[in-house]
């Protein structure tokens, strides 16, 4: 619920999962370590956004599923069967998890 994409995932019915290249691996980078909120991501990566009939990814991407939401629910703690990667949520801020059926699959012609 702290990252700045959950506001676009509760709001919007559909979401995408973008696949890219490797040589975006240092933009990419960029994105996960950085939020929307405070930087025009799209500006400090060259990354070129594209609107998908409601919903969001990027002109770069190789591969882009389109998703409509079935299911949200919060992670728990008491569901980690591997407890190693509660380190990353001392304050128990867990992510949710969203579950969603692919709608339409678009693959960029190269």
């Amino acid at each position: 619920p702290q990252r700045y994409t959950y506001e676009f995932t509760e709001r919007e019915e559909l979401f995408t999962v973008s696949f890219f290249g490797e040589e975006y691996k240092k933009a990419l980078t960029f994105c996960g370590r950085n939020s929307g909120r405070d930087v025009d991501k799209a500006k400090e990566t060259g990354l070129t956004p594209k609107e998908l009939g409601g919903s969001m990814s990027f002109e770069e991407a190789e591969i882009v599923l389109i998703c409509k939401k079935q299911y949200v629910g919060r992670l728990e703690e008491k569901c980690f069967i591997d407890k190693e990667p509660l380190k990353w949520y001392a304050d128990k801020d867990y992510h949710y998890m969203i579950i969603g059926k692919i709608e339409k699959v678009l693959i960029k012609e190269v």
